[in-house]
């Protein structure tokens, strides 16, 4: 999740976000009620094993880390 004041001193963050989401399958991002940047997920909820939920979520934090880096320049983790 990135914080309020990086979304704050971007502003073109609306329009990033709506190119990356265009772009990305398994992740999504969004700014939620506090004008925080969220990455997320969708994912069934009925037959997944443990590997298939694992992968999702290491799809999830590679996609958050890639986004942030475009962002940012950093991985501040």
């Amino acid at each position: 999740m990135a914080k309020q004041s990086l979304v704050a001193s971007l502003g073109d963050l609306p329009l990033q976000t709506w190119i990356r989401n265009r772009h990305t399958h398994l992740v999504g991002f969004r700014l939620d009620r506090k004008r925080r940047l969220v990455a997320e997920s969708w994912i069934p909820n009925i037959g997944l094993t443990p590997e298939e939920v694992c992968m999702y979520l290491r799809v999830l934090a590679q996609a958050a880390d890639r986004f942030e880096y475009i962002l940012t320049g950093k991985d501040a983790e």
